[in-house]
């Protein structure tokens, strides 16, 4: 993680209680998708209750959620002739 990446906290919600990670997340990080959500939290950037998740657990509402999103890696792109 950098400075410069962006952190994001949140409670979940009681209405999302007993949903798999992965879909409750879906919900507060819109225009991400499940695998993008399913690739952060395998990469411990996903933390509930301070702690990595699964994508399966099934989450109880009223947890704190930390979300890392690492800024986008420029790409080295060079034209050809």
């Amino acid at each position: 993680m950098n400075k410069e990446d962006k952190t994001e906290t949140f409670i979940v919600p009681a209405e999302l209680s007993g949903k798999r990670a992965d879909v409750a997340l879906s919900h507060f990080l819109e225009g991400h998708t499940r695998s993008q959500i399913k690739r952060l939290m395998e990469e411990k950037l996903i933390l509930v209750g301070g702690e990595a998740v699964k994508p399966s657990r099934k989450l109880e509402g009223g947890e704190l959620v930390r979300v890392t999103l690492p800024l986008p890696t420029p790409l080295d792109v060079m034209p050809e002739d």
